[in-house]
């Protein structure tokens, strides 16, 4: 964690900055195969400390709860996610080449961690403000993220945990 503290307090990298894909901070550490709890934690305190002292800047439940189409995009990226979006409806983007930069396009935080099977992740999302029910491009949740790519038991006693209903 220190590398990623030290370029936003000593050198002023800024934490809102966002990927040529429109990912942010949040995404890239939820997503990672190696993601640190302690990383994610940080980075909600900074957001939550930010946004109380700026009302400029979103919080954690924002930016958890903003949709992709939020993001600001190129006209390149906005023709991108349509042509993706098509192609996943009519079901060329299942077995195709393409299937993991679909992936990587519609993915929240939440849904990232709930592919990999990540429990601590995703209940620290969760307990930031990570909507369960929130459905991605796709239209899945990531509950239904879980049933694709698990089955995860220990995220799905987190997500049973977190909603207190039973999870099928």
């Amino acid at each position: 964690m220190g590398a990623l503290r030290t370029l936003i307090e000593d050198y002023n990298a800024d934490p809102y900055v966002l990927t040529d894909t429109g990912g942010d901070l949040l995404m890239t550490v939820a997503k990672a195969l190696d993601a640190d709890p302690d990383q994610l934690n940080y980075l909600i305190r900074l957001y939550d400390k930010l946004s109380a002292s700026d009302s400029t800047k979103l919080s954690v439940k924002a930016m958890l709860r903003r949709q992709k189409k939020d993001y600001p995009r190129s006209l390149k990226w906005k023709a991108i996610i349509r042509v993706t979006r098509f192609l996943n409806s009519i079901g060329f983007l299942r077995n195709h080449f393409l299937v993991g930069f679909k992936n990587e396009m519609f993915q929240t935080p939440l849904h990232a961690a709930t592919e990999r099977g990540d429990a601590e992740i995703v209940k620290i999302l969760l307990e930031a403000g990570a909507d369960p029910m929130r459905k991605n491009l796709q239209g899945r949740t990531a509950i239904e993220s879980e049933r694709q790519y698990g089955p995860f038991p220990s995220v799905r006693a987190v997500y049973e945990a977190h909603s207190a209903v039973k999870i099928e």
